[in-house]
């Protein structure tokens, strides 16, 4: 899933599109509750988005976005410098403190 208006999520999607075993959709989203609708209706493995338009999202629907696919990897590609930065959500049992201070490391 991707912000259709980005030339570099474009060229990104070009690229998947040319390898075996990617399924790549694009889909444009007018807000942030649009975009969880989208993942919603989807449940992609994997959604590609750049700086710009993660900035726009508010951090109730980014959290939102993984509890409705808990395995969903989010890639966010910097427009600026050739770094890209990888979401994804892990889930620890605390059923001792031990284990909450093994999950802040």
């Amino acid at each position: 899933m991707f912000n259709t208006h980005s030339l570099l999520v474009g060229g990104v999607k070009s690229l998947l599109d040319t390898i075996d075993g990617f399924v790549v959709a694009s889909t444009p989203f007018t807000n942030d509750i649009a975009l969880v609708q989208k993942i919603k209706q989807l449940k992609p493995d994997v959604v590609i988005m750049d700086d710009e338009t993660i900035s726009s999202i508010e951090l109730v629907q980014f959290l939102e976005i993984f509890r409705i696919v808990p395995s969903l990897r989010l890639i966010v590609l910097d427009r600026q410098i050739s770094r890209m930065d990888v979401y994804d959500k892990r889930e620890f049992i605390i059923s001792h403190s031990d284990h909450f201070i093994e999950a802040l490391g």
